[in-house]
């Protein structure tokens, strides 16, 4: 019996021996997975407040981007407004000039057409005598409709040279280089105005035919008709260079690299 108990003591102890140290290995993986578990949790409080600040920060940009996009669209929208005014206020003061000049033309044809009646009374022939009368109407009525019409022609080139530049303004707002367009533009801008300077001159000129005898009738109705051409023409050559110039600007504006691509509205502020 002594011996059996002998025999086992040693075995216990090894049990227990071995209970315990399973006990201290089983107890050091349950603190490893807790650490483990811990950290895995520090992680994710990390990562989620990392999630908040990017939020919070993109929030931040965007609102700060929508303020500076509405103060580029008020300042774009500002310009452009004040740009038709000016557009608007040339017109008027060029229509008032030309209008007040022709109304006192009005006075200085009819005392001309007076003073050519009584020139005429050297020709015999009654007919020549019309034709002549008619002639000097014509010619200063063919003025006034041409000038009209050259007015009329920059108004709507003006038109085109304005969408230019909101085309170009938009580009500008937009961080585009738009300075060489610009320069075009600005140069078509004087063109327009030289032209209307060039229209409102001829608007105010007025043409008779000089009257001396029945023999150099026909050739000096002729020297008036030729004068008026001339005069016109010249009129054309500048309306037709403003139109040129504001052509050379959208052509210079459409070399810009996406040019057409961006956009200024108010809706990009609300979006």
């Amino acid at each position: 019996m002594k011996r059996a108990i002998a025999y086992s003591l040693p075995i216990l102890l090894v049990a227990f021996g071995a209970a315990a140290q399973t006990s201290v290995e089983s107890n050091a993986v349950q603190d490893i997975r807790e650490g483990i578990r811990q950290k895995l949790q520090n992680i994710q409080e990390v990562k989620q407040e990392v999630r908040q600040d990017v939020k919070q920060a993109t929030t931040e940009a965007n609102q700060k981007i929508q303020v500076l996009r509405k103060e580029t669209v008020e300042q774009f929208q500002k310009q452009r407004e004040e740009a038709k005014e000016q557009i608007q206020q040339k017109r008027e003061e060029v229509k008032n000039a030309v209008e007040v000049r022709r109304e006192e033309l009005k006075t200085t044809i009819a005392a001309k057409r007076e003073a050519l009646k009584d020139r005429l009374q050297v020709v015999r022939d009654e007919k020549k005598k019309q034709a002549v009368e008619r002639i000097y109407t014509t010619l200063n009525a063919i003025n006034e409709r041409m000038t009209d019409h050259f007015l009329n022609v920059l108004d709507q080139v003006e038109d085109v040279l304005d969408r230019v530049q909101g085309r170009s303004d938009k580009a500008k707002a937009n961080d585009l280089d738009v300075s060489s367009a610009q320069t075009a533009i600005d140069a078509a801008h004087r063109a327009i105005d030289e032209a209307r300077t060039a229209v409102r001159e001829q608007a105010a000129k007025s043409y008779s035919i000089t009257v001396t005898d029945e023999a150099t009738l026909r050739e000096n109705a002729k020297s008036a008709k030729e004068q008026l051409r001339k005069d016109l023409e010249a009129a054309k050559d500048a309306v037709k260079a403003a139109r040129d110039s504001v052509r050379i600007a959208a052509v210079a504006l459409a070399q810009i690299p996406r040019v057409d691509e961006v956009e200024v509205s108010s809706e990009s502020v609300t979006e």
